[in-house]
């Protein structure tokens, strides 16, 4: 199946695209008013560039990725016997003890992370976010008139990334930089432990990210670290020196096209592009 997946952010989206071919990365830049003087066009499609504009026309599955920084991302647990007995109906209802109506509207899902030990519970990924912002997206990256694109949290493709990279051993850390703040993701042999995206800029996130990832590490060693996103919001990589940096290249696979001078934009809509047969 041809996919392509799409990761919005604060001024530009990346894209990349995969199938019975070589992944296919491209970035995408764009201004605030390309966002609002008229997102009901389609605008990424038109300012995407022609290459960007044959993937999604050849895409068999759209993916938009849910962000972190505008939505609630959790671990839920669920007996198995309410959902055979319930079903979506209990999902639903589930859905509405993390976010009460009187919130407002939300687009939600649950996203199945695996079974317990014991085959009595299943562990999903839950999030939530406004709707009014997610329609709004869809249709600045899509139109009105595309695919209807799949939504997968960010949190997902981090994790995904993160246990190719790590092969699923011991604990370990995902950092997605922007420059609002930081989407970060945390994996104990396989398993997602936590997830959240910290707000800031400067030493003071990089510093409240630290605490983040070391209180939840209980070994008494550096921690491996994926770090991805936007490295121009760091001034300096000794201010990780408290972790062990994996190298972006191994998340995403070592025969990247040369020309991808930057392969830590693309970590988060690579890790949905792998196939689960490779996680």
């Amino acid at each position: 199946m041809k996919k392509l997946v799409i990761d919005i952010k604060d001024n530009y989206a990346v894209f990349v695209a995969s199938g019975d071919f070589k992944l296919e990365f491209g970035k995408i830049d764009f201004n605030e008013a390309d966002f609002k003087d008229g997102p009901r066009t389609g605008k990424l499609l038109e300012i995407g560039g022609q290459k960007f504009k044959e993937l999604y026309a050849d895409a068999q599955e759209v993916v938009l990725i849910v962000p972190m920084r505008f939505s609630l991302t959790k671990i839920v647990e669920i007996d198995i016997a309410a959902i055979e007995i319930y079903g979506d109906e209990f999902l639903d209802w589930e859905a509405r003890q993390q976010i009460p109506e009187k919130l407002g509207k939300f687009t939600f899902d649950f996203y199945k992370l695996g079974k317990s030990y014991d085959n009595k519970k299943i562990k999903y990924l839950f999030y939530a976010i406004p709707r009014e912002l997610i329609d709004m997206l869809i249709i600045f990256a899509t139109g009105s008139s595309g695919l209807k694109p799949i939504l997968i949290p960010e949190a997902v493709g981090l994790f995904n990334a993160l246990n190719l990279v790590s092969n699923k051993r011991g604990f370990n850390a995902v950092v997605a930089l922007e420059n609002d703040g930081s989407s970060v993701v945390l994996t104990s042999d396989g398993d997602f432990t936590s997830g959240k995206f910290i707000a800031g800029q400067g030493r003071e996130k990089i510093k409240e990210i630290m605490y983040y990832v070391l209180c939840h590490n209980s070994e008494n060693v550096k921690p491996p670290l994926l770090l991805c996103g936007d490295l121009s919001q760091v001034n300096n990589l000794e201010d990780f020196s408290w972790a062990e940096l994996f190298k972006v290249k191994d998340a995403i696979g070592t025969d990247l096209k040369p020309e991808l001078s930057n392969p830590e934009f693309f970590v988060t809509a690579a890790g949905i592009s792998f196939s689960k047969s490779t996680l």
